[in-house]
């Protein structure tokens, strides 16, 4: 069985970013990207006990950090490498940052 790749339009922007991290309760720091006009933002995301930690290109749209699973106890263990350019469709959480980041 083939999944079928979700079609994005464009990119959120920074502003859109810092909107939906709040709606949502993940961690936002957009201080420089508000105070000093830097292009990338650093945020947090979270799918079921999967967390992301990501810095977010307002540019190009692109993201890159890491992910790990919840120990249960509040605790990360050392995150995967990870880069919205890799090819992670299919992969639940991977799938929900990208509709996050991207309006379809």
């Amino acid at each position: 069985m083939q999944t079928e790749i979700k079609k994005f339009t464009r990119h959120i922007t920074g502003d859109e970013l810092i909107a939906a991290c709040e709606r949502e309760g993940f961690p936002c720091q957009p201080r420089k990207y508000l105070e000093e006009g830097s292009d990338y933002i650093h945020f947090g995301f979270q799918h079921g006990r999967i967390f992301v930690s990501a810095l977010y290109s307002t540019v190009n749209g692109r993201a890159f950090g890491e992910y790990a699973q919840s120990t249960g106890k509040g605790a990360l263990k050392k995150g995967t490498d990870f880069s919205t350019d890799d090819t992670l469709d299919g992969t639940p959480w991977f799938d929900a940052l990208l509709s996050f980041l991207y309006l379809s």
